[in-house]
Order: C-alpha cells, then structure tokens, then sequence
C-alpha cells in the first residue's frame, strides 16, 4: 500500500502488517454485532420487553453465534447474519417458520417434546439438536433459549443463541 505523508510529500510504501488485517475483521464483527443489537433494541422498545439482567449481558457481549427471535408462537421473526452464515437460510426464507424446519424430516419426537415443555415453563434451557443446514449439511446445534417478556409480564417472544458444535459434545 501507498502512504502519504503530508510533510515529506513522497509516496513511501509500507507492509501490511498483522493488525491492519486484524482491525478490518474486528471492525466488520463489531458493526455486525451493533446492528444485532440496534435491531434487538427496535424489537424490545416497540413490544415494550423486560429483558433479565444475564440476557442483557448475553446480548452485549461479543459472541458470533447466531440469534434467532420468534414470536410467542415460536414463528421466526428475524435472524442475524451468524444465522444465515450456519443455516445458509437467509431472513427471508426462515421468516415465519419454526425453526425445527432445520431439523428436517429426522425430528426427534422426545427431544421435541422436552423442547415444548421448557418453552411452556418460560424458563430459558439449553439444549443441542441436530439440524440440517440449506446445502443438506447435518450438524450439531447448541442453542440457548430465553423466554422475553414484556412489562406486564406476558410471554411475547423467543430469543436463542445458536452456534455449530463438535457431535461429541452433544
């Protein structure tokens, strides 16, 4: 790359080095994350949420999972870019859907079910799954999931944090 440097008024050239490819990556992941966040931001003050403490937390730190919201009715209503990086789903084609649409035809009735059960208890859960990505590429999904509630305390929506994870962990 070419450097001016305004007092000596010649081109001098320098290398690139380490953090100059390191700070292009770190600015895009935070700009990603910003937007994350100024879009969960838009949804919690228009549905008027009662975000606990520890999802506040959650949400703020700098993680590349994936975030999945859903109504109450566990329809999708927006995902991340992260979503789309694991799933090879765009918004578009997951909007409105449940997400166990990524489980495909190989659903696991008792995991289902338990899924169900903690979703009525409105307690988050943790729980891995096997999904199927776009492409047909089988995977181990870890989610977390945590009810949102808004002020008065009704149950509005779902919000999960998903990445890939190793089979044997699961």
């Amino acid at each position: 790359m070419i450097y001016q440097y305004p007092a000596q008024q010649t081109n001098l050239l320098t290398p690139i080095h380490s953090w100059d490819v390191l700070a292009g990556a770190m600015r895009q992941f935070f700009s990603l994350r910003t937007l994350d966040l100024q879009v969960l931001n838009k949804y919690r003050s228009t549905l008027n949420w009662e975000i606990a403490p520890e999802l506040l937390d959650k949400i703020g730190q700098n993680r590349s999972e994936a975030i999945v919201l859903t109504d109450k009715r566990q329809a999708i209503i927006w995902v991340n870019n992260q979503f789309t990086d694991l799933t090879g789903y765009k918004l578009e084609e997951a909007k409105g859907k449940n997400p166990n649409f990524l489980q495909g035809e190989r659903k696991d009735p008792l995991l289902n079910k338990q899924l169900r059960e903690n979703l009525k208890n409105g307690e988050s859960f943790t729980q891995t799954v096997l999904n199927f990505s776009k492409s047909g590429k089988a995977y181990h999904c870890y989610m977390t999931i945590y009810p949102i509630f808004n002020k008065q305390s009704e149950l509005v929506n779902y919000l999960a944090f998903e990445n890939e994870t190793d089979s044997s962990a699961a």
